[in-house]
C-alpha cells in the first residue's frame, strides 16, 4: 500500500500586480440640462485629460483615450472610397472588403469597426454632426457600418448615424459611409 503524504509550502513576499481600473465611464459631453435628472443634471462620468485625439501627420487619427488608430478621411484614399472631400458609401460586404484589403500608412491590418468602438467617436454634447470635424474632416453626418451585426437577425448590420449619434441596423445591401480602424485589443 502507498501512502501520498501532504505538502505544505509557505510562500512569502508575493504582490499582486498593480491593477488600475479606476478610469471610469467618460461624460457624454452634455453640457446644459433639458429636464431635471438628465445627464448634464449630474454631470456624472470623468472628463478625459489632455487632447483626446492626435493627428499622426501621416493621415491617420489616435485616439489617445481608447488607444485605436482611424483613417482621418477616407475620401482621399481615393479609388471605392471617393474622392477628396467626397466620400463614398458602399454596401456592408464592400466596407468589410474594403478595409480588410486597404493599405495606409505602412499598415495593412485595416478593418472596419465594431459598434462600440463606432459610438467611442460621438461627442453627445453637440447636435449636426458628433463626430470632431477638426480631426476627421469630411465627416458625413450620416450612417457609417459597423462590423456589428443585428442579432439573431444576421442580414442586418449596425451603424451610427453621426448627424446625432443615433444607433440603427440596415440590411447589409444597403449603401452607407466607412471610417477604417486597426487596433484594439
Amino acid at each position: 500500500m502507498h501512502i501520498q503524504q501532504s505538502r505544505t509550502y509557505k510562500i512569502e513576499n508575493i504582490q499582486p500586480p498593480a491593477q488600475n481600473f479606476n478610469a471610469g465611464v467618460l461624460k457624454t459631453g452634455q453640457g446644459w440640462s433639458r429636464y431635471w435628472g438628465d445627464d448634464a443634471t449630474y454631470q456624472k462620468g470623468v472628463a478625459p485629460s489632455g487632447s483626446r485625439f492626435n493627428d499622426n501627420g501621416d493621415g491617420t487619427i489616435t485616439d489617445n483615450l481608447t488607444g485605436l488608430m482611424w483613417v482621418k478621411d477616407p475620401s482621399e484614399l481615393y479609388g471605392p472610397w471617393g474622392s477628396p472631400g467626397m466620400p463614398n458609401t458602399m454596401s456592408w460586404y464592400d466596407a468589410i472588403n474594403n478595409c480588410e484589403n486597404l493599405e495606409h500608412a505602412g499598415y495593412s491590418d485595416w478593418r472596419l469597426p465594431n459598434i462600440r468602438e463606432l459610438e467611442s467617436l460621438i461627442n453627445f454634447g453637440t447636435y449636426g454632426n458628433v463626430i470632431d470635424g477638426m480631426y476627421f474632416p469630411n465627416a458625413q453626418s450620416s450612417g457609417y457600418w459597423s462590423s456589428t451585426l443585428l442579432e439573431p437577425y444576421d442580414y442586418y448590420a449596425w451603424f451610427i448615424y453621426f448627424y446625432d449619434g443615433m444607433r440603427g441596423a440596415e440590411d447589409r445591401n444597403y449603401y452607407e459611409y466607412v471610417r477604417p480602424v486597426r487596433g484594439g485589443a
